[in-house]
């Protein structure tokens, strides 16, 4: 929720938010953009570009 927070912030009164999701081999990629100004390229250094999660697959997370 936190990332479509911050999307509703950098959009200002009238912008748009999109999300998007494909599956690509046994993965889920999800994509949020929106079409805000964007941030400053050392803002996007500390960003973390990927989420992996910590679990198993075919495992309940602990």
């Amino acid at each position: 929720m936190n990332i479509l927070n911050c999307a509703e912030q950098a959009i200002n009164e009238k912008g748009k938010i999109w999300i998007n999701t494909k599956k690509e081999n046994n993965h889920l990629i999800i994509t949020i953009s929106d079409s805000g100004e964007g941030i400053e390229k050392d803002a996007i250094k500390k960003s973390p570009i990927r989420f992996t999660p910590q679990k198993t697959p075919g495992k309940e997370p602990a």
